[in-house]
């Protein structure tokens, strides 16, 4: 079973990406959807981020308030260091035992792991290929602000913590460019997973 990570900055493009291969049955792991998980009521991630964070980070339904928490820790590194070493390691956890879990079965040729710090916690590791999504920050911007309805002065922080263009080329084996239509990125995506066999 072949294990495709799917990579790049904030706003880049990593899903429309994930939903080429999604369309053609391959099943996707998003780190994203996992780090909503695993910060849900009741679990321990959930109860380490209140002990360590405060009550104000939460909600009136007892929820994580993800953009309050968000504008904190895109503008302070430390609290951003502590969130990530709170998170991380159970997210990792869990997509390495999707991953065992599917190879084990072995009635899948590949499977996908959409995580934009896919590098930076070392999932690039367990994958046979990276695919790096790269676009122009002035079009990340403006997706950002749409999709997180956040102003773009709070997308440019989070632009600014995340490493730069060079850190997640520098090893992949695929580049595809988000600075046209997302047809043309289907397109050019589609055409590599033909290329792939899957």
């Amino acid at each position: 079973m072949i294990v495709i990570g799917i990579t790049g900055q904030t706003g880049a493009g990593k899903s429309i990406a994930s939903d080429v291969f999604k369309s053609r049955g391959i099943r996707i792991i998003d780190a994203d959807k996992i780090a909503r998980e695993v910060t849900s009521p009741g679990t321990e991630v959930y109860r380490n981020i209140k002990n360590l964070f405060g009550e104000e980070f939460f909600l009136e339904d007892g929820t994580l308030d993800r953009k309050k928490l968000g504008e904190i820790v895109f503008t302070n590194s430390d609290k951003l260091t502590l969130l990530n070493s709170i998170t991380h390691p159970e997210i990792c956890s869990i997509i390495e035992k999707i991953i065992y879990e599917e190879n084990q079965k072995g009635n899948s040729k590949a499977i996908v792991i959409d995580a934009p710090l896919l590098k930076q916690v070392g999932l690039d590791k367990l994958c046979d290929i990276v695919i790096v999504i790269t676009a122009k920050v002035e079009n990340r911007l403006g997706r950002i602000t749409k999709r997180d309805s956040i102003t773009s002065e709070s997308a440019e922080k989070r632009i600014l913590k995340q490493e730069d263009e060079g850190y997640y080329i520098k090893d992949a084996t695929m580049i595809f460019s988000n600075d046209g239509t997302i047809e043309e990125l289907r397109a050019e995506i589609n055409k590599y997973v033909d290329k792939l066999g899957l």
